[in-house]
């Protein structure tokens, strides 16, 4: 049977606007006419709880491919979580860097619910050159969205010392089964707000081409 599948990524926030991750977002009409992907940016501006004005970026991105390769939520899940594979992801990038991407050991809690660990160094381009970011961000299973068969959440660990070049972020991804296409769908929202906030147009094109790749890359179409 060929698979397809449609990864869905949205980076947003309002500082922040919760991303419950109780539902799945519309894939708009017409993304895939002229190529398998499409993406969009944007920015607003917002106060943190200091009342300090804070830079927010909005990155759409939507991708479907062919997932031949693909046959079980798990292989999707892998593909997503095998952090060390990162870095191989954004070789053929112009707009990152990756000097390493890495998975620190799993924890648990009380109630045996599983975390992982993502720590990673890298750059992204920006209209002055290179900036660099190094972040550890925690994922875990949530209650499933409604229609989905998978949901995670990840979120920026703002206690780990060696974290540079972001401020916060937030995300869910979710998989679900589109039955009428004989498809998996594949939904990621992203909440990010940058530590650099000069020139936040720009700043925000440029964001979307770096984390773009990123997922290219994870999908084989970078």
């Amino acid at each position: 049977m060929k698979f397809i599948l449609s990864l869905f990524l949205i980076i947003s926030t309002n500082v922040f606007a919760d991303i419950a991750g109780d539902k799945l977002p519309k894939i708009p009409e017409g993304c895939f006419s002229d190529k398998p992907y499409c993406h969009s940016s944007s920015y607003d501006r917002s106060r943190d709880s200091e009342g300090e004005r804070d830079v927010i970026f909005h990155v759409n991105f939507f991708a479907r491919l062919n997932i031949d390769e693909f046959g079980t939520i798990d292989d999707l899940q892998k593909r997503f979580t095998d952090f060390p594979a990162w870095k191989r992801y954004i070789q053929k990038s112009k707009n990152v860097r990756m000097k390493y991407s890495k998975q620190l050991p799993d924890t648990f809690s009380p109630s045996g619910e599983l975390t992982m660990h993502h720590v990673c160094d890298y750059e992204m381009r920006r209209p002055f050159g290179w900036e660099h970011i190094v972040e550890k961000s925690d994922y875990f299973k949530l209650p499933t969205a409604q229609g989905a068969m998978l949901s995670f959440k990840f979120v920026l660990d703002k206690t780990f010392p060696e974290t540079e070049g972001i401020e916060d972020k937030i995300g869910v991804i979710h998989v679900a089964w589109d039955g009428e296409n004989n498809a998996y769908i594949v939904f990621l929202e992203l909440e990010v707000i940058p530590e650099t906030k000069i020139l936040p147009q720009v700043g925000a094109e440029v964001t979307e081409r770096g984390l773009v790749d990123i997922f290219l890359g994870m999908f084989d179409l970078l």
